[in-house]
């Protein structure tokens, strides 16, 4: 094995493998740590049943020292240029983004699911690398700058991160889920609020948590479709048929913030806030839920025949309410309604306006967007 004899050389080696060190354990504690910790938590705590727990800072820690442990161990069995010291990281990478591929299963689990497929292709291409590392070796009494070996170091241990980031699980919607369930249940619904806000990503558990979070707030009337729904009325409560330990905890919370819990045979989320609301321990909220279930299914007839039992006047009528009210009564032609809102119809008419200006499908759906994506219309009209 051929190791380094100048002393020059040893120097330059070590202070390459120390600065690549700093910049690796520093991504493996911020990924561990910032965006892998919900996911990881989550993963032991299905896999243990509920038996162990997960720390964020301590196993985010841990798990760096053990990585950086074995670069230094695999850096005593191989022997690498100058311009190859970033190789010694690549068995730590790649167990790095092995341990977070844990993904959701749709019965509320999780699985280890790694590509193997571009595992392979990493493995072949970090082979190949060596080969031209083993065959172009540094010249032995090279006494050049130290610049140009950092700079093609860093950029092989960026491209290994990257490999890392691309192994794990980094599916947005799953990881706001995650950070968002910790925060409803902290109660911090304004923060839950916050997370992903201005993307698209989104699945069905995280709908149902904002939703909460809105309830919580009093403001799931004003704010219901400022973020993306997919899923109608059923988007609004969890799978009555779902009692995995990770879902049980914010499913207690939505209940008891409900006033009632649904029976085996509600089949609809519709169903039970129906039968919900004609009992003893409903609380006010579940109207709000009721209302909302009818505009997510589109159902205005219903929504305006119900709205004036819990909202006689417009003091208070939820902005929402009054967007799906302006659109059925101007459908009708009526503007004298109790529940006539001039300020809202004036908006609706404007939204008729630049909607009726593009004949393309796409073009109405992207203009109406940009000014009118956070209401009930473009809701209603292209969803």
């Amino acid at each position: 094995m051929q190791f380094y004899r100048n002393s020059n050389l040893k120097k330059t080696a070590r202070l390459i493998l120390g600065l690549c060190s700093l910049f690796f354990c520093s991504f493996s504690f911020l990924y561990l740590y910032c965006l892998q910790s919900d996911a990881l938590t989550l993963a032991q705590h299905i896999l243990s049943k509920g038996h162990t727990s997960y720390s964020k800072i301590w196993g985010a820690v841990i798990v760096t020292l053990v990585l950086q442990l074995l670069v230094i161990l695999y850096k005593r069995t191989h022997w690498y240029s100058l311009k190859a010291q970033a190789l010694y990281f690549f068995p730590s990478c790649l167990i790095l983004g092995a341990m977070t591929c844990f993904v959701p299963t749709h019965d509320g689990n999780v699985m280890w699911n790694i590509n193997w497929l571009a595992c392979s292709l990493y493995v072949i291409i970090y082979g190949i690398i060596i080969w031209i590392s083993l065959h172009f070796p540094d010249t032995r009494n090279d006494k050049s700058s130290i610049h140009p070996y950092l700079w093609i170091n860093f950029v092989l241990l960026a491209i290994q991160l990257c490999m890392a980031a691309h192994i794990g699980n980094t599916n947005d919607a799953y990881h706001y889920r995650l950070k968002v369930q910790e925060l409803v249940l902290d109660n911090n619904d304004t923060a839950a609020l916050e997370v992903g806000k201005r993307s698209l990503a989104h699945d069905r558990e995280l709908t149902v948590l904002r939703t909460l979070a809105l309830s919580r707030r009093g403001n799931l009337g004003n704010a219901l479709f400022h973020y993306p729904q997919e899923y109608g009325s059923e988007g609004l409560l969890p799978n009555t048929q779902d009692t995995f330990l990770h879902t049980q905890a914010y499913r207690d919370v939505i209940y008891k913030h409900l006033g009632g819990y649904p029976g085996q045979n509600i089949l609809s989320t519709k169903q039970f806030l129906s039968l919900l609301i004609n009992t003893k321990t409903v609380k006010k909220s579940a109207y709000d839920y009721l209302l909302c279930a009818y505009l997510l299914d589109k159902d205005i007839e219903t929504f305006v025949n119900i709205l004036p039992q819990y909202y006689p006047s417009n003091e208070g009528l939820p902005k929402h309410y009054k967007e799906a009210m302006i659109m059925y009564l101007h459908h009708e032609g009526k503007t004298d309604h109790v529940l006539y809102d001039k300020q809202t119809a004036d908006a609706y008419l404007k939204y008729l306006e630049i909607k009726s200006s593009f004949k393309n499908p796409v073009e109405q759906n992207n203009q109406c967007r940009r000014e009118f994506g956070q209401t009930y219309w473009w809701y209603y009209d292209f969803k």
